[in-house]
Order: structure tokens, then C-alpha cells, then sequence
């Protein structure tokens, strides 16, 4: 079936070859890789100071399970955040006709 044009109704649709599949998945790879670049780092920079604070306050460094899942939590919300932003933007650069490597 590939290369062959689908009917269905009105409306006649062109299955996807496989360089087509590939040009749309990569600026979602592209996408997800920045952004686990920058939740990770976000969420350690959190952790790191919550710890801080914490050896501040009580003169002790305890790494509190509380302390954790809110490392958790930020680095999914910030990874939601960027993943979208960044698909965003390649999205547009791939449209533009930029082709930024890296």
C-alpha cells in the first residue's frame, strides 16, 4: 500500500513513507532531548538547594524523601514545559528551512 492513494470519503489521503515518518519524528527526538537536558538539570539545581537550606536550618544533611518527589515533580513539570517549547521551535526552524545541527 505504500505509495498508493487511499480514498476514503471525500477526502484522499497519501499513506506516509518511511523518509516522511522520519522527518516528523525528528524534531520530536530533537525536542526531548533538550528538554531532558534542562529538567534534569532544573531538578538538581532544586534538590541541591532545598538541600541547602535544610543543612541550614537544622545544621544536619539529610536527604528527605519529601526533598526527592519535589526533584521528582519539577523535573516533570519543567520536562512537560520544554518538551513542548522546543518542539515548537523546531517545528517553526524546520519550516523556515533552518537546519541548526546539535
Amino acid at each position: 500500500m505504500i505509495g498508493r492513494t487511499l480514498l476514503c470519503g471525500n477526502v484522499i489521503r497519501t499513506p506516509l513513507k518511511f523518509s516522511d515518518e522520519r522527518k516528523l519524528m525528528k524534531p520530536i527526538f530533537k525536542a526531548c532531548g533538550h528538554a531532558m537536558i534542562t529538567a534534569v538539570i532544573n531538578a538538581f539545581l532544586a534538590v541541591a538547594l532545598m538541600l541547602m537550606v535544610e543543612f541550614a536550618i537544622s545544621g544536619t544533611f539529610q536527604v528527605a524523601e519529601p526533598y526527592l518527589w519535589a526533584g521528582f515533580l519539577i523535573w516533570i513539570v519543567i520536562f512537560g514545559g520544554q518538551f513542548l517549547r522546543q518542539r515548537h521551535l523546531c517545528r517553526c526552524a524546520e519550516q523556515n528551512g533552518d537546519t541548526q545541527e546539535g
